[in-house]
């Protein structure tokens, strides 16, 4: 069965952004994922899917309105609903494009929050996109690169070296790491395999020298 290319966007009284999600990235399926308070406000968010849809069509994209209930529960408590979305989700398809900046910002928090506690092989498939609102600038990303990944104390410090020299525009091999930390070089070299495995680092086969790759920002 093949895949889908998805976007997943939140949506409250403006369609322009998850429009704009739809336009630039064309998936084969939307999904527009609204908080539902009350009925005026309902009505509100309906009327603005109504306009995304009949754009939707005439690309030939299907799209879906997603209800999501809102009794006032803690962010906590919604995220774990929307995971459960989330996941259904991403596992249907090749590509997900999260588009948080439409809707209410509980809505948006909760569904971050959400996506980043996914499994990793479902993050890896995942680009979260943001917008300003009273700017025009949009922010895209892989999720993967915004999550938070445990590492022994020795790894977070090799790794931290790491992303020093990657901002010197330089690489370093076992040996620098070995005596600019002051750990043995097997130690060295052990810590830097272990971050390329998990996507921290990456090697250079010909110089035999690493640095950190953007993942890396965020567990520094």
């Amino acid at each position: 069965m093949e895949r889908q290319r998805l976007v997943v966007a939140t949506l409250g009284f403006d369609e322009r952004f998850a429009l704009r999600a739809l336009t630039e990235h064309r998936p084969d399926r939307l999904y527009a994922l609204a908080l539902y308070t009350d009925e005026s406000s309902w009505s509100r968010v309906s009327r603005a899917f109504s306009q995304l849809r009949l754009f939707a069509e005439q690309l030939g994209v299907g799209a879906e309105l997603v209800r999501i209930d809102y009794r006032g529960e803690r962010i906590s408590v919604l995220a774990g609903r929307l995971k459960a979305l989330l996941e259904s989700y991403a596992e249907s398809s090749g590509e997900l494009v999260l588009a948080l900046t439409g809707g209410p910002r509980l809505l948006v928090v909760a569904a971050l929050v959400a996506a980043l506690s996914l499994p990793e092989r479902l993050v890896e498939r995942m680009v979260l996109r943001l917008e300003g609102e009273g700017f025009d600038v949009v922010a895209e990303e892989q999720l993967a690169n915004l999550r938070y990944v445990e590492l022994d104390p020795t790894a977070r410090r090799v790794l931290g070296l790491l992303v020093e020299v990657r901002r010197e525009g330089r690489w370093v091999g076992p040996t620098e790491v070995s005596e600019r930390l002051g750990i043995p070089k097997s130690t060295a070299y052990k810590k830097l395999q272990e971050l390329v495995a998990r996507g921290l680092a990456e090697y250079d086969q010909r110089s035999r020298r690493y640095t950190a790759t953007e993942r890396a920002y965020v567990n520094a």
